[in-house]
């Protein structure tokens, strides 16, 4: 079987296999016979990254609720884990972690 595609279709194609995980002619074959798909393949830092901003959040969703209860917060410490987590995402996706373990 043979299909036509142009260089910007082939590159989406290419794409969308990398996604899941799949050389190009599975991928088409499950797309043609509407079989599902492998879930899209993460890194491993992403998960990782994800874990870390998901607790953060948490924590700080637990203070947000408790100050709203009219308890005194001192969240300080709290506050600046998280911030300290939000910078590490930002460099994560701004790729400087890898730039500064390279050199």
């Amino acid at each position: 079987i043979g299909v036509c595609v142009n260089a910007a279709e082939l590159d989406a194609i290419r794409r969308n296999a990398d996604c899941v995980g799949l050389p190009v002619s599975h991928w088409l074959r499950n797309v043609a016979l509407s079989r599902s798909l492998p879930r899209s393949v993460q890194p491993e830092v992403n998960r990782d990254t994800y874990r870390a901003l998901a607790g953060a959040v948490n924590n700080l969703n637990q203070l947000t609720r408790l100050a709203h209860t009219g308890n005194a917060v001192c969240a300080d410490a709290a506050l600046c884990e998280v911030l300290a987590v939000v910078r590490q995402v930002q460099r994560e996706l701004c790729g400087a972690n890898h730039d500064s373990e390279a050199g």
